[in-house]
């Protein structure tokens, strides 16, 4: 039997031979859901600023000194600012600790923003939970950060809580 292929026909099977490889690759991945780096066991650090047309002439100014931690089983800020913050592998929890004094419908011209900045690069997408009793805004700004804003109309106390689905690469 001859095995030799004319010109064409080794184009062809190269072709298919480089097709086949490239399959295999895609297949071998398992998929982009087990590929995905989740947050644990990164570091975070997490910053807080506010802005107001009455108390900063609407200039957004940081509030308290950023605080870190590494992304675990435990809750990571307990309490931060107003906010226990709690962070998984696809989730950010932020449950109000504020006390009644503070809490209140935030007012006009009115933003508290909390700003996570991870260690890796590994931030895709972020979706508030819009059945949580707080809704926040959020915004991937990089791949290592994430803003939370608060803002006006937004109303916080006991019992609110916000919650953030993540999407890691």
């Amino acid at each position: 039997m001859n095995w030799v292929l004319s010109g064409g026909s080794q184009r062809r099977a190269a072709r298919w031979g480089i097709a086949l490889i490239v399959l295999i690759g895609v297949w071998g991945c398992g998929g982009d859901d087990e590929s995905r780096r989740g947050l644990t066991g990164l570091s975070v650090d997490v910053a807080n600023t506010f802005e107001s047309v009455d108390q900063t002439d609407g200039e957004e100014v940081p509030f308290a000194e950023p605080e870190s931690a590494v992304v675990g089983p435990e809750i990571e800020f307990a309490p931060f600012i107003l906010y226990d913050i709690d962070i998984s592998d696809g989730e950010i929890s932020m449950d109000y600790a504020g006390g009644e004094e503070l809490a209140r419908v935030i007012e006009a011209g009115t933003a508290d923003r909390y700003r996570f900045t991870f260690s890796e690069g590994v931030l895709e997408e972020a979706v508030a939970d819009d059945a949580a009793p707080l809704v926040p805004r959020v915004r991937v700004e990089s791949p290592t950060t994430l803003l939370v804003e608060i803002g006006e109309g937004m109303e916080i106390g006991d019992g609110f809580r916000a919650v953030i689905a993540v999407t890691t690469r």
